[in-house]
């Protein structure tokens, strides 16, 4: 079958060229940022559900469990009995050392902690104490090694040849210009032309671009209509680049088609 497709067919299939070995790294690096996202929030998802059963108090003063100074907090006082002999001095010089001298925050925060909860079976609370203490590490490690993951990805993205390029696109951030640039890759022959991008991403024409006969025009650019199809239809890069462009539709018409086919 692979012989008679490229036998018949050869004018739709491109040689496979190999990323060069900065793209790779980068790809790499983009790798372990995702995998440590997925850690952190099934390590926060569990830690949630225990302080739900156990330690509400630390989810009525944060909003974000996995907030820094909320993990050194429960590290610290695992458990709702430990929490209830803090001080308001103490906690203050608690969040001191963790660089936060706002002290509406502090107030705040201690009020909360302080506040009268259900009572919790001792048994229970301890049984889970080592449990909470080991994912509030494992989540502040988690946390470190992503932010160091990502300035690595950085440093590399810049060092890239094709950084000015993706770094024009509106709305593309930090993590999502490397992200679209190890998508779409190097090799320039694998898009000939804008029809290509759309395939990849996933995108539609206007719909005020559809002929007579039911097909829609080869020049159609790339519209807010793109954001309505499914999500599972586009790329994830793509798929959240264009929901950051909702609010400008101009740059949806053009960012995709006219720029990355010659340039990408």
């Amino acid at each position: 079958m692979i012989a008679d497709l490229l036998r018949t067919d050869r004018e739709r299939f491109a040689p496979w060229r190999p990323d060069s070995e900065l793209l790779t790294r980068i790809k790499t690096k983009l790798g372990h940022v995702d995998y440590m996202t997925k850690l952190t929030t099934s390590h926060t998802n569990r830690l949630r559900s225990i302080l739900l059963r156990v330690y509400p108090q630390v989810l009525q003063a944060f909003n974000d469990v996995h907030v820094c100074l909320a993990l050194h907090l429960l590290v610290a006082y695992p458990t709702a009995v430990t929490l209830a002999r803090l001080s308001y001095a103490d906690f203050a010089a608690f969040c001191r050392q963790q660089r936060c001298h706002r002290l509406d925050w502090i107030t705040t925060w201690y009020s909360r902690l302080q506040q009268t909860q259900p009572s919790v079976q001792a048994s229970m609370a301890a049984a889970y104490q080592d449990e909470i203490v080991f994912i509030a590490q494992q989540l502040l490690w988690l946390i470190q090694e992503k932010k160091q993951a990502l300035q690595q990805v950085q440093v590399l993205y810049q060092q890239h040849p094709d950084h000015p390029i993706f770094a024009s696109l509106p709305g593309a951030g930090d993590m999502l210009q490397p992200k679209l640039l190890v998508m779409l890759g190097e090799d320039r022959a694998r898009f000939p032309s804008p029809q290509d991008i759309r395939a990849l991403a996933g995108t539609c024409p206007s719909p005020n671009k559809v002929v007579s006969d039911g097909t829609f025009s080869s020049d159609a650019p790339v519209t807010m209509a793109s954001a309505k199809q499914p999500s599972n239809m586009r790329s994830p890069p793509f798929n959240r680049w264009i929901g950051l462009q909702l609010t400008s539709p101009p740059l949806c018409r053009v960012a995709c088609v006219k720029t990355t086919p010659t340039a990408v």
